[in-house]
């Protein structure tokens, strides 16, 4: 028997449910944002527990363009200002989930 980590990544959307929001797809400028605003996020938590990152944590988000996620929300907010269902997922908080789990592996 062998004992493996298993690493799950979820990255979880809580948008409100509308009669057809789920089965609109989101414009891709609107999906570039949110998948950058995440990274940036879990970015500058990753520098906040480790310190080693924390010296380099200023490259990274410069080379993310972090800085630029307020402006560039402020605009799409503005261009897609009647559709409600851009308006939820740039308002959702979205998440990321790692866990290792130890698994059992039985030979049959």
């Amino acid at each position: 028997m062998k004992i493996v980590p298993i690493a799950l990544c979820l990255i979880a959307l809580s948008v409100p449910a509308k009669s057809k929001a789920q089965d609109t797809e989101l414009p891709a400028d609107v999906t570039d944002l949110i998948i950058r605003r995440t990274s940036c996020d879990d970015w500058t938590a990753r520098g906040r527990d480790d310190p080693t990152l924390a010296r380099d944590l200023a490259d990274v988000l410069a080379a993310q363009r972090c800085n630029e996620v307020p402006q560039i929300e402020a605009a799409l907010r503005e261009r897609h200002e009647g559709n409600s269902v851009v308006l939820s997922a740039l308002d959702a908080k979205w998440t990321k989930v790692v866990r290792r789990l130890p698994v059992q592996i039985e030979q049959r």
